[in-house]
């Protein structure tokens, strides 16, 4: 299982035949839906802390809305603790509504969550530390880095830049190294035809006299050093969640 991609689902039990189907669908795509029915617990408190402690670790959240969910306390409890932070993201699901609808939902809160890195292999530091802060945020992270010896990595590579294009973001890390990769040019001239929506991260400050070739000049970039501290991949990840959020209409 991996460990990124997590989504928590606040649902009534009396609803979970129709959840299921939703949850199935979330995980076909390679996201982790996180579910509770705590039977085995029967004191308030402990279930009380027990929510409490995992809502304040995730970051997304399905609403499944329904006459069940807004008579269930444990519902309204969750959607009040959520509410009670200013850095969650919340999407709505109407169960009362036909299932293209609710799948609609589904999908455009998973593009959100979604991000390709396209890294030359001498920047690999700062892709696993930028994938270590987005996995702390529950993003799905995609990338070339585990498919490299693959005899079809160019064409299963295209299929993530592809994926994350249509259904998230590609992020391109900017150095001195990339300039010298013809893959990472490739990758972007991929997300450009697939006019995916691309983020630049310029490392050390370097100045790329592709870009404009390219055509990546017009989209606005994140800055990081070669060895990004906490304070810098915070802000680069506080970009991508701000740019993430504001394209969900």
């Amino acid at each position: 299982m991996q460990d990124n991609g997590w989504v928590f689902i606040s649902h009534s039990h009396k609803d979970i035949e129709t959840v299921r189907k939703l949850r199935n669908y979330i995980e076909s795509l390679g996201f982790e839906p996180l579910l509770f029915y705590l039977k085995c617990l029967s004191d308030d408190d402990e279930i009380d802390d027990l929510i409490k402690r995992e809502i304040a670790a995730r970051k997304w959240f399905i609403y499944m809305n329904s006459q069940n969910a807004r008579e269930s306390k444990w519902v309204q409890k969750e959607r009040e603790i959520i509410a009670g932070y200013s850095d969650k993201y919340v999407f709505r699901i109407d169960l009362e509504k036909e299932y293209e609808k609710q799948i609609e939902i589904i999908d455009r809160a998973l593009r959100q969550m979604k991000v390709f890195v396209s890294f030359s292999p001498e920047d690999q530091p700062v892709y696993l530390a930028l994938k270590e802060k987005l996995h702390e945020l529950d993003m799905q992270v995609l990338s070339k880095e585990d498919i490299r010896e693959s005899d079809n990595y160019q064409l299963e590579g295209n299929s993530r830049i592809e994926e994350a294009s249509h259904n998230g973001f590609v992020i391109i890390i900017l150095s001195e190294n990339s300039i010298r990769s013809q893959w990472v040019q490739e990758e972007i001239k991929t997300a450009l035809r697939q006019h995916g929506r691309i983020i630049p991260l310029f490392v050390d400050g370097v100045i790329w006299p592709e870009a404009h070739s390219l055509g990546i000049d017009r989209y606005q970039g994140i800055f990081v050093s070669q060895s990004p501290s906490a304070e810098e991949l915070q802000k680069a990840a506080d970009r991508i969640l701000h740019e993430a959020w504001r394209s969900v209409d």
